[in-house]
């Protein structure tokens, strides 16, 4: 999400893989990797999409990819927790941080374990070489703060 003008601008990525890696049962001594294909972009408005795919944006065509590597996790009171890492876009990487809730471990219909979690990440996209921007009346037409969200079900195989 993304303040334009005076309203937010949600997306999200429609093509991506992760992965968890525990060495033992416990998933908080584990690892996240993800990678989202950056023309995947989907905010419901094509055209803008295609803006977002340019070289003003994500130039999915050098940049096909964005990623995520978890390097800490720490968990909190109740079921919440912050998952520290470094998000790579367009080439640049920076430390983020997660914060979410952990929302649980079962075992689905066919006795696989499953576990699901959402967090939250705050980021400034001049960081990550995005820096297309408009002036208008009002000051500039796009944030420079970025709300990333994750929601995540995986499944032990």
């Amino acid at each position: 999400r993304i303040r334009h003008l005076v309203g937010r601008v949600r997306g999200e990525f429609t093509d991506w893989e992760g992965i968890i890696v525990t060495k033992d049962t416990d998933w908080t001594h584990g690892t996240v990797n993800v990678t989202v294909r950056t023309k995947s972009i989907d905010t419901g408005n094509p055209s803008r999409d295609m803006d977002l795919r340019s070289s003003r944006f994500f130039a999915v065509d050098s940049f096909p990819t964005m990623t995520f590597e978890s390097t800490g996790l720490v968990t909190g009171e109740g079921n919440s927790f912050e998952m520290s890492g470094l998000l790579t876009i367009k080439g640049n990487t920076h430390p983020v941080v997660f914060k979410g809730q952990y929302r649980g471990l079962q075992r689905d219909m066919n006795g696989k374990e499953r576990i699901a979690f959402d967090g939250t990440a705050y980021i400034n996209r001049k960081d990550y070489g995005i820096t297309w921007n408009q002036v208008v009346e009002a000051g500039k037409l796009l944030s420079d703060d970025v709300e990333i969200e994750i929601s995540l079900e995986a499944v032990r195989q």
